[in-house]
């Protein structure tokens, strides 16, 4: 067993933990939780945080990931990075660290949104202000959808979360703060990678192609942009209730 001092703000976490673990699963352990939009997979470079101690060496795909400037401060990917003795891990509020999509020409600064974390005892989730625009901006966007749809939430039999995003996200506790409707949390489930898995039917399935034409033409489009109902929401759900 290694020792483990996961530092946070002007707080710290030490606990015990098996070594050839990769941070991101150590930060788990302790009770943190670091969003990645790849899946775990070195790719999104979202997971970057301050560590030293006996790690792993470097991999290129954190030599790629990362600038040299952010490697001096001692970033590493926690997705790829493993503790081969007792460490130190910093949680940064932000870096300097650009997060890519596989869409050409999109990227955007790293700053990690949502961080559980128990100290003394007691556990906290501390929110930047980006998490909290987007918990807002999602479940206002839900709520247009149902509106515009003429459905009542309860009458919602099925709820996929698609991609990275889903993989990780706790339901339970997305539908405690708001971020999903909390009757979702019986009927909302991660389904992964749809875009791969849906590609693959179409190669291996003769009647994928039917059902795919079939689904888009019952799809449309509601732009956000001056929809009053969904402005009037996102408004509505910035206001906190006193506890």
């Amino acid at each position: 067993m290694i020792k483990a001092v996961i530092r946070f703000d002007t707080d710290q976490k030490i606990f015990t933990c098996e070594s050839g673990k990769t941070l991101m699963d150590i930060l788990r352990d302790g009770g943190f939780f670091i969003e990645t939009l790849c899946g775990g997979n070195g790719r999104c470079g979202k997971c970057a945080v301050i560590a030293s101690g006996e790690l792993s060496q470097l991999s290129t795909a954190e030599k790629n990931k990362l600038s040299p400037e952010l490697l001096k401060k001692g970033y590493r990917l926690a997705c790829l990075a493993r503790a081969e003795g007792d460490i130190t891990v910093t949680l940064p509020y932000s870096c300097d660290a650009v997060i890519e999509t596989d869409s050409v020409g999109s990227a955007f600064p790293f700053a990690p949104p949502v961080t559980f974390h128990e100290m003394n005892g007691q556990s906290e989730v501390v929110f930047s202000g980006k998490t909290i625009g987007f918990a807002d901006s999602m479940d206002s966007v839900i709520d247009t959808l149902l509106h515009d749809a003429g459905v009542e939430a309860c009458k919602v039999a099925n709820v996929f979360i698609a991609g990275g995003f889903g993989i990780h996200l706790d339901i339970s506790s997305a539908c405690r703060i708001g971020m999903l409707p909390s009757i979702f949390s019986a009927v909302a489930k991660p389904v992964g990678n749809t875009s791969l898995t849906g590609t693959s039917n179409l190669l291996l399935n003769k009647g994928a192609f039917e059902r795919i034409v079939n689904i888009t033409g019952r799809c449309r489009n509601i732009p956000l942009a001056g929809n009053t109902f969904f402005q009037q929401r996102f408004i509505e759900n910035m206001l906190f209730e006193p506890q």
